[in-house]
């Protein structure tokens, strides 16, 4: 059994917010890519022409995650820079060769052009949107070379949530986050693998519904899942499948609910199995609950819950719009506790690792105050899908503070916890 409450607050190389960063979807074989990088501003837009992409190195460092504009990421220039590049060199182990190498950004602000070894490998446009890229054909023998271009234009037609278009800070706005703000790693994956999961909660059944989704052609698979408590497996489940998806049904035996003052979880095994041969394996974890919108109020299984919330913008003073470590989160959580509050309504997109503190958090912006596209201009998009898996204490909603905010995650939540209409995320915040 993979131990997730010590493995999700640790990682296999040194660097600048080490945690991993998935907890969601969790494979044991990754690399962190924080650090020091190379960093390099383009104010005059000549890099392209320059083929910078190229070059062996820029005259600048930057603590990777950290945007340019923070304290932390050691360079703390207000002003604006428009066009920024990222440079890094990076090795491959060797028994990752002949597998998919996945490079996973956890979010860069806004408009990224990825180059290996010189070569293109992709883009992606959202400014709070993970996306992943195979960088596997772009590779060579020994060190490989990583090369970001991103574009942040001060465009009050561009999705900006709380950042100003002015770049100053002014009033409820914030300076600007420009570039990398969120985690950077690799991930050794099979060709055929499971790409995403879909958790739903059943508590008058006690039971999960699982919907696993593949990278995988549609043909004969199997997947098997089990639920582990207390280092111990307590239900499992297998679906034969034909087609590159399946939905399975984990019963729970003496189950337990998921509550701020009971904070249960279950952590899951999901493997991928094609005859005898396992080709995927993750964990994830869940909690037992149900919620519903009803007489005004919000009943968290079966029971009316009173929110006695803070407001939260989710800033730091020294790191924006990205926190300095998972403590420091869970302090946030522990003090709004401590002050006799049961929850958070948090004003920026707040990625936290559930699990046994317990405590509502109201995540209420989904990151950026959506515009109408000025003409001519696309429809802002992402170069990925964004995970629609939330952790099972969980439902979220189109805020009605924010009529316009497209909520990322409501893919994973019942209809009727979707069409209710209110800024509600409850889920366990704390950490693994």
């Amino acid at each position: 059994m993979l131990d997730l409450h010590s493995f999700l607050s640790t990682s296999p190389s040194a660097g600048l917010r080490p945690e991993y960063p998935r907890p969601l979807m969790v494979r044991e074989q990754w690399l962190n890519l924080n650090g020091l990088w190379e960093f390099a501003f383009d104010d005059a837009n000549v890099g392209l022409q320059g083929q910078w992409q190229n070059n062996p190195e820029f005259d600048r460092q930057i603590h990777v995650p950290f945007a340019y504009q923070t304290e932390l990421s050691g360079i703390h220039d207000k002003g604006i820079h428009e066009v920024v590049w990222y440079g890094r060199n990076f090795e491959v182990p060797p028994e990752w060769r002949d597998q998919d190498l996945l490079l996973h950004f956890g979010a860069v602000d806004y408009r990224t052009t990825i180059w290996i070894n010189g070569e293109e490998a992709g883009h992606n446009q959202g400014g709070h949107v993970p996306f992943s890229l195979d960088v596997a054909p772009y590779l060579r023998e020994g060190i490989n070379r990583l090369v970001l271009r991103v574009e942040d234009r001060q465009d009050t037609h561009q999705p900006r949530g709380k950042q100003a278009s002015s770049g100053v800070a002014r009033g409820c706005d914030y300076f600007c986050t420009t570039g990398i703000w969120q985690t950077v790693w690799l991930e050794p994956v099979s060709a055929i693998r499971i790409s995403e999961l879909r958790v739903t909660p059943l508590l008058q059944e006690s039971a999960f519904e699982m919907r696993v989704f593949l990278h995988a052609p549609s043909t004969g698979w199997r997947l098997e899942v089990e639920a582990w408590e207390d280092g111990k497996v307590v239900s499992h489940a297998v679906e034969e499948t034909a087609s590159a998806s399946a939905r399975l049904h984990l019963d729970i035996p003496d189950a337990k609910a998921w509550s701020p003052q009971s904070p249960h979880l279950y952590d899951l095994r999901v493997r991928l199995y094609q005859g005898a041969e396992l080709l995927d394996e993750v964990w994830s974890y869940a909690g037992l609950r149900s919620v519903q919108v009803r007489e005004g109020k919000i009943w968290l299984n079966g029971q009316p819950l009173y929110l006695a919330m803070v407001l939260d913008q989710g800033y730091w003073p020294d790191g924006g719009m990205t926190a300095p470590c998972d403590k420091a989160l869970r302090a946030d959580v522990e003090w709004t506790k401590r002050f006799g509050f049961n929850g958070a309504r948090k004003h920026r997109s707040w990625r936290i690792r559930a699990g046994s503190t317990g405590a509502t958090v109201s995540a209420c912006s989904c990151g950026a105050k959506w515009p109408t596209p000025a003409p001519g201009l696309p429809k802002p998009k992402s170069g990925s899908r964004r995970n629609g898996s939330v952790p099972c204490g969980a439902i979220t909603t189109i805020p009605a503070s924010s009529p316009g905010c497209r909520s990322t995650k409501a893919g994973a939540c019942p209809q009727s916890a979707r069409d209710t209409p209110a800024n509600m995320l409850i889920w366990s915040a704390s950490w693994r």
